[in-house]
């Protein structure tokens, strides 16, 4: 806890990753998702990539997104650190071996709609890729306050995580920011 009362600063000011060997996590972006009866759209996303440190008294959990360079003000004060745009591929460094992560994603930043978190052992050369689905609602069209409240609760997005070779190709264009 801080003065402001909620922020911990090692979850708002990305660390650096000094030992990949060539690991990176892999994030496709959709700007729309949709099925027959209703249709999702992003401009941008809200994401946090935690890394839990091992060997040390508080394993935090401490955020690993990338360095843009923004200055404490804007780190602390701006959110840009969370901010990605929608239609494309978010790319970036992670450690190799046996880490635990968690991902957290949405449109706003406390808001965040999902989370995922992953324990995983990357070998040199692999990577770990975070795949969003569409879940849509489970009442599409609701009748009464009842599927209402259930609509209201429901999360729209998951994330799945698998692990792949660092050199498969992309379809999708890498963001830039």
């Amino acid at each position: 806890m801080n003065c402001r009362g909620n922020i911990l600063y090692w979850q708002h000011i990305p660390n650096s990753v000094f030992e990949s060997k060539n690991n990176f996590i892999k994030i496709y972006l959709p700007k729309e998702f949709s099925d027959e009866t209703q249709r999702l759209s992003y401009k941008e996303y809200m994401i946090a990539v935690l890394r839990e440190e091992k060997g040390t008294v508080f394993e935090r959990r401490v955020l690993i997104n990338p360095d843009r360079g923004l200055n404490f003000f804007k780190l602390w004060n701006d959110h840009e650190q969370f901010r990605f745009p929608a239609g494309c591929e978010l790319v970036f460094p992670i450690y190799g071996g046996e880490n635990k992560y968690e991902v957290r994603l949405g449109k706003y930043l406390h808001g965040y709609t999902t989370k995922i978190f992953k324990d995983v052992n990357l070998p040199e050369n692999q990577s770990l890729r975070i795949t969003l689905h569409y879940k849509g609602f489970p009442y599409p069209e609701p009748k009464n306050w009842d599927e209402r409240q259930v609509n209201a609760g429901h999360t729209l997005l998951t994330l799945t995580a698998n692990i792949e070779s660092s050199f498969l190709a992309s379809n999708y264009e890498k963001c830039t920011f």
